[in-house]
C-alpha cells in the first residue's frame, strides 16, 4: 500500500489509520513514515487538531472550542475544507488546516453532519471571530 502513496498529493487521515497503516505506536512516527512516500500527509488526532510534517518538522494546528451537537461528517468536512482551501484558493497548507479544524468545527454544531456544512462566508466570519485552543 505504501507504494501506491507515491501517487498521492495530499493524504489524510486519522491518527489510529496513521499507526495502522505504518505499524508503528506513535502519531508523530507514523506521520514521518508516511511522509516517506506522499507528498503532503495530514493526520488528524481528535479535538479538531491536525498534524502534518513540513520541512522534517511536525506542524500542529490545534482545533477550536464549540458547543458540540454531532460529530457526524465532522471529518469529512475537516477534509473538504482542506481541500477546497489549499487545492482551490491556493492557501498554504497551514492556513488550509486552520480553514480545515473550522469547517469540522463548525458542522459540529449542528445535527446530521452535512446539513450543517458550513458556506465559506461562515467560514471565514468564524475564523475572524475565534482564536485556534
Amino acid at each position: 500500500m505504501l507504494t501506491l502513496l507515491n501517487q498521492v498529493d495530499i493524504f489524510l487521515l486519522d491518527e489510529k489509520e496513521a499507526r495502522a497503516i505504518t505499524g508503528e505506536d506513535d502519531t508523530g512516527t507514523a506521520l514521518r513514515q508516511l511522509a516517506k512516500h506522499a507528498r503532503q500527509v495530514v493526520v488528524k488526532c481528535g479535538v479538531g487538531e491536525a498534524k502534518m510534517l513540513r520541512n522534517g518538522r511536525i506542524v500542529s494546528s490545534p482545533g477550536f472550542l464549540v458547543k458540540v451537537t454531532d460529530t457526524t461528517d465532522a471529518g469529512d468536512s475537516s477534509d473538504a475544507g482542506l481541500i477546497y482551501a489549499a487545492v482551490i484558493q491556493g492557501m498554504s497548507l497551514a492556513e488550509a488546516l486552520r480553514f480545515a479544524n473550522a469547517c469540522g468545527a463548525l458542522v459540529t454544531t449542528g445535527l446530521s453532519g452535512t446539513a450543517a456544512q458550513p458556506t465559506r462566508e461562515q467560514v471565514v466570519r468564524f475564523l475572524q471571530e475565534h482564536t485556534a485552543r
